[in-house]
C-alpha cells in the first residue's frame, strides 16, 4: 500500500451529490425560472449516492480513481467500501447529519480513500446539496408546482438493470425532497432507463452525458411546463 503525497492527488474531488443546473429561457412575463438539472462529467471524480449510501451514479472519473467499474458500483456497492476504518465512523455521522440539517456537517474535508488494489490515497472530498435546496425553495414559494423527476442511464449493461437504475435514481432524488417538506403528492419519480439519449452512446463523454436526472417543473398557474 502506498500513500498518494502530492498536490494534486490531495485536490481530487468527490463530491457526493451533484447536478450542474442548467438554465433556459424565463417563461414570458412570469419570472419563472425554466431548467433542468443533469448529472454529467465534471473533470472531477463525482458520485450520486442515496440516503442509504448506495452509489447510484459514477462517473469515469470515480471510475479511474478507485479501480472499479461504474456497472460493478452503481446500484450495487456502498460509498462506505471506499473508506479506511479510522475515518468511517465520522463519515457515516456526517452523511446522517446532513439528511437532517445541511449545517450540522461540513461540506468539505479530507479523508483517506481505499482503492481496488489496496493503495490509500489522501482525498479532499466536497459535498454539494445546493442545486436542490433551490429546488426545495422553489417549491415552497410555488405551492400548486409539481415535479416530475426523471432517471436515465446509458446504453451498456442489460435493459432491465438500466431501468431499474434509472428508477432507483429518480427515487433516491424523491426522497430527499420528502426530508426537506415537500409533499409526495406534488412528485412522480421515473426510470427512462437508455430509452432517451441526449448524447451519442458510442463515446464515453456522451454516455456520461445519458446518466444523468431531470427534474421537471410544472405550474398549472400560468400552464407552462418547466424543464
Amino acid at each position: 500500500m502506498s500513500k498518494q503525497p502530492t498536490k494534486t492527488q490531495l485536490e481530487k474531488i468527490i463530491r457526493e451529490l451533484e447536478r450542474e443546473k442548467m438554465v433556459f429561457d424565463e417563461a414570458a412575463g412570469k419570472g419563472e425560472e425554466r431548467y433542468r438539472t443533469i448529472f454529467e462529467c465534471t473533470g472531477n471524480a463525482t458520485i450520486l449516492i442515496a440516503e442509504d449510501t448506495t452509489i447510484l451514479l459514477a462517473n469515469s472519473n470515480f471510475a479511474s480513481l478507485t479501480g472499479y467499474t461504474r456497472e460493478e458500483m452503481e446500484g450495487k456497492m456502498s460509498w462506505t467500501v471506499f473508506i479506511v476504518s479510522e475515518d468511517l465512523s465520522v463519515m457515516k455521522e456526517y452523511h446522517a447529519k446532513r439528511r437532517v440539517r445541511p449545517d450540522l456537517a461540513p461540506d468539505s474535508y479530507a479523508f483517506r480513500l481505499r482503492t481496488r488494489t489496496g493503495d490509500i490515497r489522501d482525498i479532499l472530498l466536497t459535498v454539494a446539496l445546493v442545486i436542490l435546496d433551490e429546488d426545495v425553495s422553489l417549491l415552497k414559494s410555488h405551492l400548486k408546482m409539481t415535479i416530475t423527476i426523471v432517471g436515465h442511464t446509458d446504453s451498456l449493461g442489460d435493459p432491465a438493470y438500466n431501468q431499474k437504475l434509472s428508477e432507483d435514481r429518480a427515487s433516491a432524488v424523491m426522497q430527499y425532497f420528502i426530508q426537506k417538506g415537500i409533499t409526495a403528492d406534488r412528485m412522480k419519480a421515473l426510470g427512462k432507463g437508455k430509452s432517451v439519449p441526449i448524447a451519442d452512446n458510442k463515446t464515453e463523454a456522451g454516455r456520461a452525458q445519458n446518466r444523468r436526472i431531470e427534474i421537471q417543473f410544472t405550474d398549472p398557474e400560468p400552464d407552462v411546463i418547466c424543464k
